[in-house]
This record gives structure tokens, sequence and C-alpha cells, in this order.
């Protein structure tokens, strides 16, 4: 049992531990800062949470087709999690970017707002980096 729950244990610190990395480096910035970095790594992690949940009913559909051998039956689950994860992403992603109206939607603090908002979009992979071309304010 310990050997098939390390992995699935070591992904999830991981995951965790990313945004506490973040909060120990922003916290020497200001309280701003760190309000932001912590309630967008919350939007985040939340939404993260729930696409790699879903993604989990998976598991037991290839653990038991590899426990009976049946390699189209691997295939076919192994396809359907792509497909699964390439759907899950389009509306975390979507919901990422509109992370400001979210945001002031749940009557955050009109200060973090514009700087949470700016971490959950560059928490959407892929997304072009702002640097100089983005407003101060939305820059961490």
């Amino acid at each position: 049992m310990l050997r098939l729950a390390v992995p699935v244990v070591t992904v999830q610190v991981g995951m965790m531990a990313m945004g506490v990395v973040d909060t120990i480096m922003v916290g020497h910035i200001s309280a701003l800062a760190l309000a932001a970095v912590a309630l967008g790594n919350l939007y985040f992690f939340s939404l993260a949470v729930f696409a790699m949940g879903t993604l989990m009913v998976l598991d037991p559909v290839v653990a038991q087709a590899v426990g009976a051998g049946d390699r189209p039956a691997i295939a076919r689950a192994v396809q359907r999690g792509v497909l699964m994860a390439g759907l899950l992403t389009l509306p975390a992603a979507l919901l990422l970017t509109l992370a400001a109206p979210v945001f002031a939607l749940a009557r955050q603090p009109a200060e973090v707002v514009p700087l949470a908002a700016a971490y959950a979009l560059r928490s959407v992979p892929g997304t072009r980096r702002c640097g100089e071309r983005c407003p101060s304010s939305q820059r961490l």
C-alpha cells in the first residue's frame, strides 16, 4: 500500500509546496503581495484539485484493465484520460483568466484583486509573460 501511496502523496505535497515557496518568497516584499499570492494560489489550487479529482476516476479503470491484461482497454482508458484532461483544461484556464471578476464578486479587497488576478493568470500554462508591458499594479 505504501508503494502505491508514495507517488500520489509526493505529487500532492509538491503542488502544495509550490504555493508555500511562493508565499515564503513574496512574504518579504509586502503584506499586499503576500495577500495576493495567497489568494491567487488558493484559487489556482481549488481549480487544480477539482480537475485532478475528476481525472482520478480513471485510476481504477486503468488498474482493472492492467490487472486483466486487456491492452485495448488500457489504451481506451489512457485516450479518455487525455481527452478528459484537455476538456478540463479549457474551463480551468478560462476561470483562471477571469480571476479578477471572480475575486471582485467574492468581495476581496480592491487593492489585492489585480495582483491576485495576475498571479492566477501566470498559473495558466503557456500564458504570455507580461513583463514591462503590464501596468505596475499587475506585476508581482
